[in-house]
């Protein structure tokens, strides 16, 4: 039994892993992105969003600098917890930005 737990843990864990999504960066105000991701836990949520932002912003010589997540538990309906991050790019090593809004708010309403 204690062999049989070794070798399923690992496999149920990369299946876990992989049941992760990510939305497309989209840019909603000047110098300000906006990402979301889907997954089983909040911090597998959050995990993806924070690395689809810090790659955009290497993609661009920057780095990621996070002005808020959102997230949103496991619901039975949807079957993933959701993490939304909206971020800046800043220049490499520039302290992390406060109060820092962007100037457009996106809304997606469902009925």
């Amino acid at each position: 039994m204690r062999l049989c737990l070794s070798v399923l843990a690992p496999v149920i864990a990369l299946a876990l892993a992989g049941c992760t999504t990510t939305s497309r960066v989209l840019e909603i105000g000047p110098g300000t992105f906006r990402v979301s991701a889907e997954a089983m836990t909040i911090p597998g949520a959050e995990e993806a969003a924070i690395g689809t932002a810090g790659d955009h912003c290497r993609a661009m010589g920057r780095q990621m600098a996070s002005q808020g997540i959102n997230t949103t538990p496991y619901r039975s309906y949807s079957n993933f917890a959701s993490a939304v991050v909206t971020f800046q790019c800043v220049p490499v090593g520039s302290p992390p930005a406060r109060g820092v809004a962007p100037d457009v708010v996106i809304e997606h309403r469902t009925q």
